[in-house]
C-alpha cells in the first residue's frame, strides 16, 4: 500500500489531468489541499502586487517556498509554459523567503521563469490568503483579479496540462471567501532562557561564493574534524574539514550520473526531456555515520516507468549513498526501504545504522493524511479518532530494516503520551534516534521522552530505560470538541501546548545530548528559531538545560545547530555561521 500510495501521488503530481467533469476547476480547487482568500482582504492583495505595471489586471501567479517541496516544483515550468501558450495574461513567480538574493539564485539554478517576479520575504502573502492546511507549504497556483482585489479561484499546481490551461483560462467565477484554522507561530520561554547559561562552538563555514548558502536542512553531522550538511536551496550535500579554526569547503557529496539513473526505465530521450524541464529531482536528505571509514547520506532519486505508451509513471525511490570520510571514495548506492507494506508506510528523512540493520521511521497508513474519512473511520485498527485505536493496537513510530533485502525485521516505539487525548495519531510522532555499538536512543520529539534499547531488545518497550528532557503537563491536553474529528483541526488545537521539539539527539556511555527548538514556526528556519541544548546523565536522569546565543546578540547568521564528536569522542553543542568573504 505504501508504494501504491507514492504511486498515486506522484502521478497525479506530475502527470494525470482530473477527469472529464461540468467543470474541472472548480473539481481542482475543491479537491485535496485548498487556497482561498480571506474576507476583507481585497486592499492587502493589491497592495501585494504594486510592484507590477499598473497595466496588468488579470494575472496566474505561482506562489511557492524555494526547495520546501523539491518534488512538487516539478510542474512550476510546465505550468508557465501552457500559460504562456493558451492564455493573454501575464505570468507572475512568487518565491517566499527571507532572502531575496538567495531566492533569486535559487531560481536561475532550476530556470524558473515567469513574466514578473516577487520575492516575498516577510510573508505578506499571509495577509490575504488561507490555507486549509494552516500553512503554505506546497506550490499553488491563483487566478487573480488585481483591480477587484480578488482571488477568481486557486489550487494546488498539479495540473499542468493543456486541457486543464484552457479551462482555468475562461473561469472567472470568484470562489467564496474563507479564513481556515492557521497555524500560529508559538514563542519560546524568552524569561526562562534568560536564566539559561550559554553554550556551543561556533563554527565558522567557509563555501565558495558561487554556491548557495542558505540553511542546514535536516541535522548536519560533525565528527572527526569534518563537517557534513544538507543546504537546503543548494540541494546538496557540502563536506567541509577544520582548518585554521574555520571549516573550509571540499566537496560537494551528490548522487553520481550512474546512481541517479539506478531506478529509471524509461527510454533515454524521454529521460532528457525530463532533465531539461527539470521534472526529475535528485533529493538528498540526511548525512549519517555509516561505519568507521564512511558516511552516508539518505536520497530520494526519481523511479521511472513507463505506465503505458504515452505515459510515464514517477516516484521517488527511498535509498542512501555511501562514501567515504573524504566524500569522494567508496562510492555505493543501496536501496532503503522494503518494496510493499499494505498497513505501514516507512520515512527515510532520518536513517541511522544498527549493526546489520537500518532504522527507519513508520507510521500507520490512515487518515486523514492518506484516506478519505469512508475508508478508515469505525475501523478501529485505522482510526485515530476512537480510544481503541491506542488502547487495542500496538501503533510503532520506528523499524529495523535488515541491511541486507530490505525486509521489515522488527517495529518498535510508541506514539506520544498526548495522543490518545488528542486524537492526533502519527501527528507529532516523528522519532528522534541514535546509534552507538549495539544501543539506540530515540526521542519522542514533543513529549519530550528518551527511551535507550538495545539491539536484542528493540521490540519490548518494558525494557527500554526511559528519561524526560522537559515535561508537558498532562492537564494541558485538552480532549478536541469531536466536531472536529476527521480533520486536521486535531493538530492545530493541541499544537500550541508544544512549544518545545528535539530535532538531534546523540549519546554515549554517559550522557544524551539534545538539539531542543524553543519556540515552534511552521518553518523553523535555524536563523529566525531559538535553540536549548539539554544534557542528561543516563546515570542519574539528572537535566542540564543551556541556551545557544542568538543570531541578534552575535550579530552573525546562523544556517545551522547540532551536536557534534571530536577525535577525542567528547560530544558538544555547536552552530554554523558563513565566513564573508
Amino acid at each position: 500500500m505504501s508504494r501504491q500510495f507514492l504511486l498515486i501521488f506522484i502521478i497525479s503530481l506530475a502527470l494525470v489531468t482530473p477527469v472529464s467533469s461540468k467543470d474541472i476547476v472548480l473539481e481542482a480547487a475543491e479537491a485535496g489541499l485548498q487556497v482561498r482568500q480571506q474576507p476583507h482582504t481585497e486592499a492587502f492583495l493589491q497592495s501585494f502586487f504594486n510592484q507590477l505595471p499598473q497595466s496588468v489586471d488579470t494575472l496566474y501567479a505561482t506562489i511557492f517556498r524555494p526547495a520546501h517541496c523539491p518534488r512538487c516544483e516539478a510542474t512550476i515550468t510546465k505550468t508557465h509554459t501552457l500559460l504562456k501558450e493558451h492564455t493573454p495574461h501575464p505570468t507572475v513567480l512568487i518565491s517566499v523567503y527571507p532572502d531575496s538574493a538567495i531566492a533569486k539564485k535559487y531560481n536561475s539554478t532550476h530556470s524558473f521563469q515567469a513574466d514578473y517576479h516577487i520575492y516575498d520575504t516577510d510573508e505578506r502573502f499571509a495577509d490575504f490568503l488561507s490555507f486549509d492546511c494552516g500553512h503554505l507549504h506546497i506550490p499553488y497556483l491563483l487566478k487573480i483579479s488585481r483591480n477587484a482585489g480578488r482571488l477568481i479561484v486557486g489550487m494546488t499546481e498539479d495540473y499542468a496540462t493543456s486541457s486543464f490551461i484552457k479551462a482555468l483560462s475562461g473561469f472567472n467565477t470568484q470562489l467564496d471567501y474563507a479564513s481556515f484554522p492557521k497555524a500560529q507561530p508559538i514563542t519560546p520561554s524568552s524569561e526562562y532562557q534568560t536564566m539559561l547559561k550559554e553554550t556551543g562552538r561556533r563554527r565558522f563555514v567557509n563555501i565558495p561564493p558561487e554556491e548557495i548558502v542558505s540553511e542546514v536542512m535536516y541535522s548536519p553531522l560533525l565528527t572527526d574534524g569534518h563537517l557534513y550538511f544538507n543546504d537546503k536551496l543548494a540541494m546538496t550535500i557540502y563536506h567541509l574539514q577544520d582548518s585554521a579554526d574555520v571549516m573550509t569547503f571540499r566537496n560537494r557529496i551528490e548522487a553520481d550520473k550512474s546512481e541517479q539513473t539506478e531506478f529509471v526505465d524509461i527510454p533515454e530521450h524521454h529521460y532528457q526531456g525530463l532533465l531539461k524541464r527539470d521534472e526529475v529531482k535528485f533529493i538528498p536528505l540526511q548525512p549519517f555515520r555509516y561505519d568507521s571509514t564512511h558516511i552516508a547520506v539518505s536520497y530520494s532519486l526519481p523511479r521511472l516507468w513507463m505506465e503505458d505508451s504515452t505515459s510515464i509513471a514517477y516516484m521517488n525511490e527511498a535509498c542512501f549513498i555511501v562514501r567515504g570520510m573524504d566524500g569522494l571514495s567508496g562510492r555505493s548506492i543501496k536501496q532503503a526501504l522494503p518494496d510493499t507494506d499494505d498497513d505501514f508506510f516507512y520515512t527515510h528523512f532520518y536513517l541511522k545504522k544498527l549493526k546489520d540493520k537500518l532504522i527507519v521511521n513508520c507510521e500507520r497508513l490512515t487518515g486523514p493524511a492518506v484516506y478519505e474519512k469512508d475508508e478508515y473511520a469505525g475501523n478501529p485498527e485505522m482510526d485515530q479518532f476512537v480510544d481503541s485505536f491506542y488502547d487495542d493496537f500496538r501503533q510503532p513510530v520506528l523499524a529495523s530494516v535488515n541491511l541486507g533485502d530490505g525486509k521489515i525485521h522488527q517495529q518498535f516505539g510508541k506514539l506520544p503520551f498526548f495522543a490518545r487525548t488528542a486524537k492526533t495519531g502519527y501527528s507529532f510522532s516523528n522519532a528522534v534516534f541514535d546509534t552507538r555499538g549495539d544501543e539506540i536512543a530515540y526521542a519522542s520529539p514533543y513529549s519530550g521522552e528518551i527511551f535507550i534499547s538495545t539491539y536484542d531488545t528493540l521490540d519490548c518497550d518494558d525494557c527500554a530505560r526511559k528519561y524526560s528532557a522537559f515535561n508537558i503537563p498532562a492537564e494541558s491536553i485538552i480532549a478536541p470538541d469531536p466536531s472536529l474529528y476527521y480533520t486536521f483541526n486535531c493538530e492545530h488545537q493541541v499544537k500550541s501546548s508544544l512549544r518545545k521539539q528535539i530535532v538531534d539527539l546523540k549519546f554515549n556511555s554517559s550522557d544524551i545530548f539534545l538539539l531542543i527548538r524553543d519556540g515552534q514556526t511552521n518553518i523553523g528556519r535555524p536563523f529566525a528559531t531559538d535553540y536549548l541544548c539539554v544534557i542528561i546523565s543516563r546515570l542519574t536522569g539528572d537535566v542540564a538545560t543551556y541556551r545557544f546565543p542568538a543570531g541578534k546578540e552575535t550579530g552573525l547568521r546562523t544556517i545551522g545547530y547540532g551536536i557534534g564528536e571530536d577525535n577525542d569522542n567528547e560530544m558538544f553543542p555547536y552552530y554554523c555561521c558563513p565566513v564573508k568573504l
